[in-house]
C-alpha cells in the first residue's frame, strides 16, 4: 500500500495537516479548542433581553396589518349600531334614486380604531357597491383591534345589503 505523502513533508497518513481539507489538529473547531462560539446576535426587536413589537413587517419594513388577532375591532354600539349606518345610507342614497343590492367592503381599522383603505371586493351591482364605500366612509372610529395587548391595524371585511 503506498503512503500518503504530502508537500509539508510531514508523512501523515491522513494527510497534510496544511491542507484546508485536513481533520488535523490545527483543523479543529472553536468548541474542539476549549473556547465557546460567540453569542447568537439578538432578534429583531429584542432590547435588553425584552421582545419589543414595532408592528413592521419586519420584510418589507412597512406596517403590519393583521388578519387574526387577540381582539377583534369593534364597532360602537355593536352590529346595531352598524346596521343603523347602513340604513341611513340606504335612505339617503334611496332618495337619489333606486338602490338595492349586497356587496362586500374590504378596509383596514388602523390602531386608533379609523376605517381606511377601502376597497370593494364584491357587488351585485355599482350602487351597492358605492354605497358600501359611503358606509364605509361615514362609519364612526372603532374600538381598534388588539395584539399582545397593544393596538395594531387589522383588515375587516364587511358584507352589507341595501
Amino acid at each position: 500500500i503506498p503512503s500518503a505523502s504530502c508537500e509539508c513533508g510531514s508523512g501523515s497518513p491522513w494527510g497534510c495537516p496544511a491542507s484546508p481539507y485536513s481533520s488535523g489538529p490545527d483543523r479543529r473547531s472553536p468548541r474542539q479548542n476549549g473556547s465557546p462560539p460567540p453569542p447568537p446576535p439578538p432578534a429583531s426587536g429584542e432590547k435588553d433581553g425584552k421582545v419589543t413589537d414595532t408592528g413592521k413587517n419586519k420584510v418589507s419594513g412597512e406596517d403590519e396589518v393583521f388578519i387574526i388577532v387577540e381582539s377583534l375591532p369593534e364597532y360602537p354600539g355593536g352590529q346595531a349600531a352598524l346596521d343603523q349606518l347602513t340604513a341611513a345610507v340606504r335612505y339617503r342614497i334611496k332618495g337619489e334614486g333606486t338602490l338595492s343590492g349586497k356587496a362586500k367592503v374590504e378596509f383596514t381599522v388602523d390602531e386608533k380604531g379609523i376605517a381606511v383603505n377601502p376597497v370593494v371586493r364584491e357587488q351585485s351591482n355599482e350602487a351597492a357597491g358605492q354605497a358600501a364605500l359611503t358606509t364605509v366612509r361615514e362609519m364612526k372610529p372603532w374600538k381598534p383591534g388588539t395584539q399582545r395587548g397593544q393596538p395594531v391595524p387589522v383588515k375587516y371585511i364587511l358584507e352589507l345589503e341595501f
